[in-house]
């Protein structure tokens, strides 16, 4: 079944579903990675929530260490735009 807008823009990214898979909150999570709780929170938010936030790229590195590599910056964007950056993508 294919995602409609509305329903990409209630996904959230990649590490909202890592910290509950790893039973970790937020504010555990961003002691090991060095930010605060309300970061990890609003990366967490769903794609079409205007107060969510991108890590940037130092905070970004560290979640990724932090995670294993099981996440990749990709987990951070939309599905409709993560496909773009696939290394399987059409050029």
């Amino acid at each position: 079944m294919e995602r409609t807008d509305s329903t990409a823009a209630d996904a959230a990214p990649g590490l909202a579903d890592w910290l509950t898979r790893n039973k970790l909150r937020p504010g555990v999570f961003a002691e090991r990675i060095g930010t605060t709780r309300e970061a990890v929170r609003k990366y967490c938010l769903p794609f079409g929530d205007s107060s969510r936030q991108v890590p940037g790229l130092e905070i970004m590195e560290r979640i990724i260490a932090a995670t294993g590599n099981e996440l990749s910056p990709a987990d951070f964007y939309p599905p409709h735009l993560s496909a773009l950056t696939s290394p399987d993508a059409p050029a």
